[in-house]
């Protein structure tokens, strides 16, 4: 799903998924400086920075059927929905102004409004803060993956967007209710997701950038012994697995939880096995590896293995024998 930036005298302009715009005027006027750049959008939503005009001739107009929205150096955004015939406009960074039916709206940084086709502009409302995504994972080493932030104030969707370093092209743009987002399929490199809330009228809010690595090189480590799901009365367990290609150490975790939350081994190791050592009482236990390149870079961890120590058994017929002479004294 990509959609490319389009490039107006230093400015630019962010097409998304299922939008129309006609350039009415793309003009230059040489030395004298003065731009005129009139936009109609007839369908859909744009994203807008554009550069401070250098001449009062200048002008940089977006049209909708239902409004104008008029600049003059800013960031902000424009949308149109031709089934509610209403135009939102959202204002990221400088002001704009908004005219519909004989009336023009000053619309500051941090605000938005609402215009419905044939009606003067709504007051501004205050655009909702961005998303708090400062715990999202920075390496991701396999797919699938869910990025998952806290839910906010007053949104009732999340407007997802993601692209690669150093591009403006959109690889996803897309609306939820979740605040979640997977990735499914994703070559491995550097790339940025962009999050912000949309409010019940549909403005849509600030941004949360963050910027993550995917790197699927260093594969799941293969688990050699011993088997899945043993029972054991011995709490002297050798555990091994194979050496993956790309790791120079290993992260290995016991826990008596499928969850890990509380392992009781959790050591980075040189070696492809490890032994227990009568660290384990009785009682279930599971155990995952990981691997690590030289990178320090951890790998996903394999799938759980299962294991059950037992008490100790002992042959019934020998204690019987055992406590015979103590009844012939």
């Amino acid at each position: 799903m990509a959609k490319s930036p389009i490039h107006a005298d230093g400015s630019t302009l962010l097409l998304q998924s299922n939008s129309k715009i006609v350039f009415n005027t793309l003009s230059a006027f040489g030395q004298t400086g003065m731009v005129d750049t009139r936009v109609r959008l007839q369908q859909g939503k744009i994203e807008t920075s554009v550069q401070p005009l250098r001449t009062p001739d200048s002008r940089f107009e977006i049209t909708t059927p239902a409004a104008v929205a008029a600049v003059r150096g800013t960031d902000f955004r424009v949308s149109y929905e031709e089934s509610k015939e209403s135009m939102t406009s959202g204002v990221v960074k400088g002001n704009i102004k908004v005219a519909a039916g004989n009336v023009e709206v000053d619309v500051k940084q941090g605000f938005g409004t609402v215009t419905k086709k044939g009606e003067a502009p709504k007051p501004p409302t205050r655009l909702l803060n961005k998303p708090v995504t400062k715990s999202l994972q920075k390496f991701i080493v396999s797919l699938p993956y869910t990025f998952s932030w806290p839910n906010l104030k007053d949104a009732a969707q999340y407007r997802i967007q993601l692209s690669a370093i150093g591009t403006n092209t959109l690889l996803e743009d897309s609306v939820r209710q979740e605040s979640t987002f997977t990735l499914t399929h994703l070559t491995d490199g550097h790339y940025k997701l962009r999050v912000r809330g949309i409010d019940k009228i549909g403005l849509e809010g600030f941004n949360a950038e963050h910027t993550f690595q995917l790197d699927t090189s260093i594969k799941e480590v293969e688990l050699l012994t011993p088997d899945n799901h043993i029972n054991t009365s011995d709490s002297n367990i050798q555990l091994t697995w194979k050496h993956q290609q790309k790791a120079s150490k290993y992260h290995l975790q016991i826990s008596s939880d499928t969850d890990f939350t509380d392992p009781v081994v959790d050591q980075v190791l040189d070696s492809t096995q490890f032994q227990t050592q009568d660290k384990l009482d009785t009682g279930e236990y599971y155990w995952r590896v990981a691997g690590i390149d030289k990178n320090n870079q951890q790998g996903p961890f394999s799938g759980n293995r299962h294991i059950t120590i037992t008490e100790e058994e002992y042959d019934g017929m020998m204690l019987i024998l055992y406590l015979l002479p103590i009844f012939f004294l």
